[in-house]
């Protein structure tokens, strides 16, 4: 009896992880921005299904916005160029928010950013 219970607490546990990676390996996010960069920005995180994130991005941005951005199982940031009168800006995905952040960075000074900071960020 104590062998089947021993097994029966094995599989138990397996599939519990099982599920658990699994609802995890699911986890999207979107970022949407103002068509003309005038500063509307919706961003979200950890839905389960990339049309969900997309449309919580979007209801938060707002009509004139454009998804530019999904991602999973991992982080995105984005960055802006806080310069009076810039519509500059970057995004990026990495394993960490550390690597997402230096990539929204690199991008936001590489379109000509001087005065670059990270807005938003999330990891999945």
């Amino acid at each position: 009896m104590s062998n089947l219970l021993r097994v029966a607490a094995l599989v138990g546990l397996g599939l519990f992880g099982t599920i658990a990676l699994s609802q995890s390996a699911f986890a999207f996010g979107a970022l949407a921005i103002q068509s003309d960069h005038g500063g509307a920005v919706g961003w979200a995180h950890n839905y389960n299904t990339k049309a969900d994130a997309e449309d919580k991005a979007m209801s938060e941005c707002g009509a004139d916005c454009t998804v530019v951005l999904d991602f999973w199982n991992g982080c995105a940031a984005y960055s802006t160029d806080q310069s009076s009168g810039s519509t500059v800006y970057g995004w990026g995905t990495g394993k960490s928010e550390d690597e997402a952040e230096g990539v929204a960075m690199d991008q936001c000074s590489a379109h000509g950013g001087n005065s670059c900071q990270i807005k938003v960020w999330a990891c999945e």
